[in-house]
């Protein structure tokens, strides 16, 4: 028995010493990240528009600087989940996945089943920047930790308001000028402003054939509905929020409030005054009003998707309705899944401590931007620009992504490194999204919920009830919105009271013990 203690002991002490063995080769902070050169394997999501990543211009400075040789596998975004999930159960895993938006569900799934790393006994010594920032906004610890603790991945962070607000507005300044109109500041108003792009003919062809406002039924749902103080904690979390009387959660969408909603949004849907494609409307059906000069307002979280000549119709809001909700606002945290750890990595220090780096005013610069007079310049309001040389090549068949791409991987989204001013070159940083995002954030909620983490449990109650009631609530909010249903009080209760024969009480335990979870780790709720 002493002799198996001993070599139970001696194992121990061997597993131990590998382990800071591997340890051992990093450094304490700075550049290199390791004492010796190492390659690691990544397997990396790529856009339509990214070269191999190889050929980035900040890839073989970032080798140099760290010491780490990365071994890219670059796969299509479109088959990514293919290939992550043909991966694992292969057992052929790269030492990292990155950029790849693997799901908080599949995160809890693979980390159960041994296939990757649970970071959390790292982040603080190996991440120290990442860290940082966790501890002063508790929103991104709450949403990548798991009920029992563990944290899978490190998550792209969306810290500037105009990274944060997914979904801004803009106004048809060419419509509200020929019109003389203003920007709308009540419920009223925003009527009578809408009544007037649809029926003042401000495009001036002489046809009524304007859309006051487009959107898809889920975002007008979430916008309407904030002007009844439906969606107070933000756009992670649409169909459930907190019942300000109760102080308890809430299922939004069978509240008084919302009814309420509904009834508003019904008559601007009779009247034509919001678009009667909004069922099936998508960014090409947005994009193609625009271009013909048939739009009034424009919900986006930027005017990327637009041509440069209709781009120039909008402005951005300059406040939105007295005592309103806006509810699209994210967390401090944009999405999970950016940088995962595999079980196969011999040097899960090493790998944190390299995208680390990516998480610090510096790191984002050089992630999104590159090298200082290389191929950015620094203007004189602070902000950063690529380069001349480099913004030539933006043509007619080359996009602002494809050509900035060539300085590093942040195009396609879900990176490991914050979304922040100035250091982040997404369109969202540009003047007029900023100014739409600043004038409605008195309007956003004091608290946001995070992204969720549910225990197996849980997560089974919301795929099957939960998922449920979500298809119910949407075909029959539509038939309301449309008048296919009539909105009376016979059909409300009905329709409420199949929501709650639907397992209503079950997703709002879950909910509660979720939001107590959260309540936790952030002091709020």
């Amino acid at each position: 028995m002493k002799k198996l203690m001993s070599l139970l002991l001696a194992l121990t002490l061997l597993c131990a010493s590998a382990a800071f063995a591997d340890a051992g080769i990093v450094t304490e902070s700075g550049f290199p990240v390791v004492t010796q050169p190492i390659t690691l394997t990544v397997m990396a999501s790529q856009s339509a528009v990214q070269p191999d990543f190889n050929s980035m211009v900040i890839i073989p400075i970032y080798d140099e600087m760290t010491g780490i040789k990365i071994d890219w596998q670059c796969v299509a975004s479109s088959v990514r989940s293919e290939k992550i999930s043909t991966a694992i159960s292969s057992g052929e895993m790269p030492d990292i996945f990155f950029k790849c938006n693997i799901s908080a569900a599949n995160l809890q799934k693979y980390g159960k089943d041994g296939d990757i790393v649970d970071l959390a006994p790292y982040l603080e010594e190996y991440a120290p920047n990442f860290w940082a920032y966790a501890q002063e906004n508790p929103d991104v610890l709450a949403a990548i930790t798991t009920p029992d603790g563990k944290i899978y991945s490190l998550p792209a962070v969306a810290d500037a308001p105009a990274t944060r607000m997914n979904k801004k507005l803009y106004y048809n300044k060419v419509w509200m000028d020929k019109l003389g109109i203003e920007q709308p500041s009540t419920i009223d108003e925003l009527y009578d402003f809408l009544y007037a792009m649809r029926y003042d003919d401000p495009n001036g062809n002489g046809v009524m054939d304007e859309v006051p406002m487009s959107e898809t039924t889920s975002t007008l749902f979430q916008i309407f509905g904030g002007l009844f103080g439906v969606g107070n904690r933000g756009t992670h979390s649409t169909e459930y929020d907190m019942d300000p009387e109760t102080g308890h959660v809430r299922h939004s969408k069978t509240s008084d409030a919302f009814r309420e909603c509904l009834v508003f949004m019904h008559k601007l849907y009779e009247e034509g005054l919001i678009d009667k494609d909004c069922i099936t409307a998508n960014d090409s059906h947005y994009t193609a009003l625009a271009s013909q000069d048939q739009l009034g307002c424009y919900f986006a979280t930027n005017l990327a998707l637009l041509s440069a000549d209709d781009a120039e119709n909008f402005v951005a809001v300059d406040g939105w309705i007295d005592g309103a909700v806006w509810p699209t606002m994210r967390s401090h945290l944009h999405s999970v899944g950016a940088f995962v750890v595999t079980s196969k990595c011999e040097n899960v220090e090493a790998a944190l401590r390299w995208v680390d780096y990516f998480y610090s005013d510096e790191g984002v610069v050089f992630y999104h931007y590159g090298i200082e007079g290389e191929t950015y310049v620094k203007n004189d309001d602070g902000s950063l620009s690529f380069t001349p040389e480099i913004m030539a090549q933006v043509s007619g068949d080359k996009s602002y992504d494809e050509v900035v791409s060539q300085v590093g991987p942040y195009c396609g989204g879900n990176n490991p490194t914050m979304m922040s001013w100035p250091g982040y070159a997404g369109a969202e940083l540009t003047p007029i999204p900023i100014a739409s995002a600043e004038a409605i954030l008195p309007n956003v909620p004091d608290v946001i919920w995070p992204i969720f983490t549910y225990t197996d449990e849980e997560l089974n109650i919301v795929n099957t009830v939960g998922s449920d009631i979500n298809a119910y609530v949407k075909q029959t909010c539509a038939e309301f919105l449309t008048g296919e249903r009539e909105l009376n009080d016979e059909e409300w209760d009905a329709y409420v009271a199949q929501v709650k024969a639907m397992g209503l009480d079950q997703m709002l335990e879950v909910m509660e013990s979720v939001i107590d979870r959260v309540e936790a780790i952030t002091g709020v709720r």
